[in-house]
């Protein structure tokens, strides 16, 4: 088909450009222009896909101002067969450099099938499917060359990972996208966007039962993992998801007060087989059940005092002996009323909050007079003390606080009155949280009863704590420490 370029409408009688073979009008009056527009007649009307191109002017009335104009450039080529007419932005009319023209082009659709391990993909690929089969990895460039909004569809049907990268431009944001599915190509003039499976949605990568869909730069399959797994979340994983077998160190435990269920204060349960004589205690050893009463009664494990870790303050002839599971004390009589002996614990308390909890059995009869056996808190220096403690005398056991200038001289007692000791084991515990400074006592070790309710910081400022004991009788009383702990928390 012929080029046409410039056609003058001056005049009614319009120009015949140079390479057309007529210029025509085509309305009412060709000398007369009504309603007309121009056309310009290929010189060889008969051959195959020659058409007619309209100038693009229509004039109108019985005297119209025709004006000079510019036609779109026409393709001289003849078209293939299910060609169709479309306006090439890039093409150029060769005889005014005029951009734009119309050409005949391949019909949008069909396969372009590659099969290489290095492809590009151009403007012959425009409205085709893009098919890229190889097992090796694929790297496709894309040519940001294309016109505007250049669309095409891609496939990787082979076994290779492919990647793309454009020639310019970003694709989806990025400098290169891993395609592991079919999608669209869509290209903006600037930058290069997929939709579709494998990078955004679409294609599922999972493949086994029990795999997860997950996502790191593009979406990817968690292989399922092992019975007995759990999963979990990992930053340093590529999908942020992990299959583990749990351990002590994936679990946390909250320390708690209530019925004492903390990580250093724990109960027992029955050991399902094994052993008839253990039981599994609540910090996961297996063990004889700790205290008497023939297995009546389940404490909280144990840690059993060894004397070298304390120290003497007016010991006055009291003696401490060490065994497997115990401290047992002999305590003369005092000679004087009161008297106290103090086994101090050689550490520094920690600072609030903090607890100390002892437990105590005691081997006499209760008889006239008395003992004493508690805990007591002592200052880093002075001989004041802040002590409580059970007192037995006169066939009972009550339970007082006794504030000491020293151990021979009282500032002030209070007494809990009404008070009945039960259990093998007395369990004394001293809590102070920065605010409040407490007392308490257990048959159990489980569940404890305050006795003293203080403003922290009563009295004196304590360093140390330990064990306070007195006789006030005329034989010497024995007893045992079986449990010694402090905390820097409260328990």
């Amino acid at each position: 088909m012929s080029e046409a370029s410039i056609i003058n409408l001056n005049s009614t009688t319009p120009e015949t450009p140079a390479g057309a073979a007529t210029v025509k009008w085509q309305g009412d009056d060709e000398t007369n222009p009504r309603n007309v527009s121009a056309y310009v007649e290929p010189a060889t009307a008969t051959a195959p896909g020659a058409i007619r191109m309209a100038a693009g002017l229509t004039g109108s009335g019985d005297a119209p101002v025709i004006q000079e104009i510019q036609t779109i450039p026409v393709t001289t080529d003849l078209p293939s067969h299910d060609d169709v007419l479309a306006f090439d932005l890039n093409g150029a009319d060769p005889t005014t450099g005029i951009g734009g023209r119309l050409a005949w082009k391949s019909i949008l659709g069909g396969v372009d099938a590659r099969t290489g391990t290095s492809e590009t993909i151009t403007t012959a690929s425009r409205g085709k499917l893009v098919t890229l089969s190889n097992a090796s990895a694929i790297a496709v460039t894309l040519d940001s060359a294309v016109s505007s909004f250049y669309l095409c569809a891609v496939d990787p049907i082979g076994a290779g990972a492919a990647t793309l990268t454009p020639s310019s431009g970003t694709i989806n944001g990025s400098a290169t996208l891993a395609l592991t599915g079919p999608g669209w190509l869509f290209f903006t003039g600037t930058n290069w966007y997929f939709i579709g499976g494998g990078s955004g949605g679409g294609s599922s990568p999972l493949t086994t039962k029990g795999d997860l869909y997950t996502y790191s730069s593009a979406d990817a399959r968690l292989a399922v993992g092992t019975n007995g797994k759990v999963l979990m979340a990992d930053s340093a994983q590529t999908t942020g998801l992990k299959w583990k077998t749990l351990d002590e160190t994936d679990l946390s435990l909250s320390d708690i007060t209530t019925n004492n269920a903390s990580t250093s204060n724990h109960g027992f349960l029955k050991k399902l087989s094994g052993a008839s004589t253990d039981v599994l205690r609540g910090d996961g050893t297996f063990g004889p059940v700790a205290g008497g009463g023939g297995g009546s009664a389940f404490y909280p494990t144990l840690t059993p005092p060894v004397s070298s870790n304390f120290g003497w303050v007016n010991q006055i002839g009291a003696t401490v002996t060490d065994n497997s599971n115990r401290m047992t004390f002999t305590v003369e009589h005092n000679g004087t009323d009161p008297n106290f002996r103090y086994f101090l614990y050689n550490n520094t308390l920690p600072s609030t909050p903090f607890s100390v909890v002892a437990a105590f059995t005691h081997h006499v009869n209760i008889v006239a007079n008395y003992y004493d056996i508690g805990l007591v808190l002592y200052p880093a220096s002075g001989t004041l003390s802040y002590d409580v403690q059970a007192n037995i005398q006169s066939g009972s056991v009550g339970m007082r606080q006794i504030r000491m200038n020293s151990p021979t001289s009282v500032n002030a007692v209070t007494n809990v009155n009404n008070f009945i000791f039960q259990g093998t084991l007395w369990f004394f515990k001293m809590t102070d949280d920065g605010t409040r400074r407490k007392s308490w006592y257990s048959v159990d070790g489980w569940d404890w009863m305050l006795l003293i309710d203080d403003a922290s910081g009563a009295f004196l400022t304590p360093n140390k704590a330990g064990i306070v004991m007195t006789n006030f009788s005329s034989l010497t009383w024995t007893f045992s420490c079986y449990h010694w702990a402090v905390y820097n928390s409260i328990v």
